[in-house]
Formats: structure tokens, sequence, C-alpha cells
């Protein structure tokens, strides 16, 4: 949970009990851009704020490419229709009521370009660890007469599991003494 590695340079041995004061600790450090997608997962931020955000961030955007998303950002338009009817029976008392909303969606100057449901993104979690692919879900609402769009990424908690044991791997392949998880006595 802390994403830290501890080193205890003179743990007991085979041969004896020893000190065990000696120690390194490796602690992980996010990254900014990991952080700062983190933060706005699951928010919905105003179209130029989405669009800014995405321009901060384009070198992260793998799939469709940073010039389509920043595109769709930008030129995102929606619409939203509802249609209610309502019927009484005066004689039962009986109602039927229905209400249809429908959101309509494009993008690009011309409404040519596909809003995609899921975009992909590469992050490196801890600074000087391995990149990694996530999905994102893209979202959009209409509120208070404003457009809104957010992501939801899927499963960021794995991202970091997997960035972590990695990391554990890579140690574990560079030492001959066996790595153990828990905390040091």
């Amino acid at each position: 949970d802390r994403l830290t590695v501890t080193a205890v340079l003179d743990a007991h041995t085979a041969d004896g009990p020893r000190w065990s004061g000696h120690r390194l600790t490796l602690s992980l450090r996010k990254t900014k851009a990991w952080e700062q997608w983190i933060a706005n997962d699951g928010r919905l931020l105003g179209q130029e704020q989405f669009a800014e955000f995405l321009e901060d961030h384009l070198p992260e955007l793998r799939s469709p490419d940073a010039a389509t998303m920043l595109e769709i950002a930008q030129s995102f338009q929606a619409t939203s229709k509802v249609d209610f009817t309502s019927g009484t029976r005066l004689a039962t008392g009986q109602r039927q009521l229905s209400y249809t909303e429908t959101t309509q969606a494009k993008a690009g100057q011309k409404g040519q370009l596909v809003i995609p449901e899921v975009f992909t993104i590469g992050l490196i979690p801890f600074e000087g660890s391995s990149g990694y692919e996530l999905t994102a879900r893209l979202r959009y609402r209409i509120q208070e007469s404003q457009l809104r769009i957010g992501y939801k990424l899927e499963r960021p908690d794995d991202t970091v599991a997997d960035a972590f044991a990695d990391v554990v791997t890579k140690i574990d392949a560079g030492i001959e003494q066996p790595i153990m998880n828990g905390t040091p006595a």
C-alpha cells in the first residue's frame, strides 16, 4: 500500500541472528502525468477545460491518435431532445406516462468524426518505471444547458499493482537474496 521496497542489509541469516539495523528503502513516486489523469478520472469537465487537459497530455494519447482526440474535444457538439406523453383513462383512473430522452453527439467541423466510446492512453505510473496502456471510457452529459465531457479509467489500481510487481521482479532479478512480502521486523 505504501509502494515501498525495504532492504535489510544486516538481516538474520542461517548462521545466526544479526542486528537488522541497516536498511535501504525505495519509495516509488507517482509521475505527474499519472496523478493528473487520476485526479480527473470520473470528473465531467467543461468542453474547453477538457480540450485543454487533452492538449496538455497529447503524448499520452494512443488510440485514437492525439490529433483526432483533440479535434473531437474541441468540436464536440451534443443535443438532447425529450419526448413526454401522458394519458389518463377517466373511468378507471389508469395512467400511462412515457418519457424518452435522446442525446445525439457529433464532432468535427462537418460532424464527420466518430466519437469513440473508449480511448487508450499510455502512462508511466512511477518515476523510472515502464509504461502501461490504460483504457478510458469517454463520458459526456448535457447539464444545465452545458456540455460536460470526461472519462472513466478502467481499473487504474490494477495498473499500479502490476507496475509495483514489475519493479519488485526487476529487483529480484538483480539480487541473490529472496524477496519477502510484508513489513521487516
